[in-house]
């Protein structure tokens, strides 16, 4: 099932489920999906809308959230911004196959991972730009735990962790694995490895 996002004309008392009628968050989108549901969203910037914890967007299921696209849907042309406003985290992972296309994540600040948090499962970001993040501790850009990391045609440029892995910080544990194809790591910050820290797990590069 397809669900449509937009800042500028959604509604979250909406189905969500037709262009005209779409979400105004996409983490409203999320909640309503189930497993292996596709989720478009507008061009715009995103902010902390409705969870509990301190989290701009929060997954827990198979779900690919699509962003860049105009208002009516027929052109991805742009990005889509989470925009953490220098106090929440950008994107919690915590299970499932999620895939992440086409958006910045910017601003956001967390303990560890700042931009993205991996709980396990495998997380694909694609087309996408993560900066200006900050981690208290490790993994401005991503922190993963466990799991799969793909990282394909993405810039992570201008995060900065106080402790490891201004760009990445891959793993917590051993099961973790990186692969990381056509992408910049650049401008980044940290005590130990300002791009990347493998503390364990795999890295293919």
């Amino acid at each position: 099932t397809p669900y449509y996002v937009n800042i500028a004309t959604g509604s979250d008392s909406n189905t969500c489920k037709a262009i005209a009628t779409p979400c105004q968050h996409i983490q409203e989108a999320i909640n309503k999906a189930i497993a292996g549901d596709v989720i478009y969203v507008t061009s715009g910037t995103y902010l902390f809308s409705s969870n509990a914890n301190p989290n701009v967007v929060t997954i827990n299921k198979n779900l690919t959230i699509s962003g860049g696209w105009n208002p009516d849907f027929t052109s991805q042309n742009g990005m889509s911004t989470i925009d953490g406003a220098n106090t929440n985290n950008g994107i919690l992972a915590v299970s499932g196959t999620v895939n992440v296309e086409n958006f910045v994540v910017k601003n956001s600040k967390a303990y560890n991972g700042g931009a993205v948090y991996i709980v396990n499962g495998s997380f694909s970001l694609t087309r996408s730009t993560l900066m200006n993040n900050i981690a208290t501790q490790n993994g401005a850009g991503i922190f993963m735990d466990n799991g799969t990391l793909n990282l394909v045609n993405s810039t992570l440029s201008g995060n900065t962790a106080t402790s490891g892995g201004g760009g990445i910080y891959v793993s917590n544990n051993a099961a973790g694995s990186a692969f990381i194809q056509n992408s910049t790591i650049a401008y980044n910050t940290a005590g130990t490895g300002g791009g990347i820290r493998r503390n364990n797990g795999i890295y293919n590069i």
